[in-house]
Parts: C-alpha cells; structure tokens; sequence
C-alpha cells in the first residue's frame, strides 16, 4: 500500500472529504474492539427472528385452514376420519406444520424484498458515524467510500 492511496467519503452523491488508508484502518480496528457493537448487533437478529416470528404467527391460522379446506375438498371421509380419530395429534401436527410453513414464507419473502424484517449492521453504522465525527459532517444519508489512487503514485 502506497500513502497516496486514499478514500474519498461521499455522502448523498457529494464528495465531503478524504481519509487515508491509515486512517481507514484505524477506525475499522476501532469498530471491531468495540464490544458493545457485539451485544447490539445480537439484540438486533434477536429482533429480527421475534418479528419474523411474529409474522409467521399471524399467517399460521390461514395456512391451517387453507391445508383444511384442500384436505376436506380432496378426500372428505379420509379428512373426517383423521378428526374424529385423534383431533388433538392433528391438530398439534398441524400448528407445527403451519408455523414451518409460515415461517420459511416470512423469510423467503424477505430474502426477496417483499417484507422488511429491519435488520440494521451495527458495526457499519458506528463506522459511518465515525467518519461522520471525523470529517465533521453533519448531513445526514448514504455514505459510500471510493478509493483514489493519485496520478503521482500510479507513474512511480
């Protein structure tokens, strides 16, 4: 690594400043001995799993009568027979299998984008606001770093 190399910090489309390679590297040791972040980080997929679940909780009534109601459709004395013959093993059986269902529903639905579960990195954060705090930028919105190698170093 040359010490011409550099990041360029822009936040919103506009070039607020620059950090050095040194300087980079620095605050993201900072940011991985930070404990706390650790901590945080974890509350945040805790958060994350009880929303999904949550979610997945109020779609499991819908998944158990959809299944009921195909079953009752398709075989109507075999569905009779499975719920007068033991209707608390069905039952139990079926909530279990609707809640599975529901939930690999509520995750592929966010893996595609169509639900938000609010999952936030921690640690990018406090290393954006760490450069925000070192540059003395107040504005608020995305940052992005683009690394800048001077004209000087690339002919040497």
């Amino acid at each position: 690594m040359s010490e011409a190399e550099k990041w360029e910090v822009i936040v919103n489309g506009v070039t607020v400043g620059s950090l050095s390679e040194n300087e980079l590297n620095q605050i993201d040791k900072h940011v991985q001995q930070d404990k706390r972040l650790y901590l945080a980080q974890f509350v945040n997929l805790i958060y994350i799993i009880w929303s999904a679940m949550s979610r997945a909780i109020h779609i499991a009534p819908l998944v158990v009568m959809t299944w009921a109601f195909g079953f009752a459709c398709s075989d109507p004395e075999g569905f009779t027979t499975v719920i007068t013959t033991n209707p608390a093993q069905v039952y139990i059986w079926a909530v279990l299998g609707a809640l599975g269902a529901s939930a690999l529903a509520v995750f592929a639905s966010a893996g595609f984008g169509f639900t938000r579960l609010n999952y936030e990195n921690k640690f990018n954060a406090r290393k954006e606001q760490l450069i925000r705090n070192l540059l003395k930028v107040p504005a608020k919105g995305d940052m992005a770093l683009c690394k800048v190698v001077n004209e000087s170093a690339v002919i040497a």
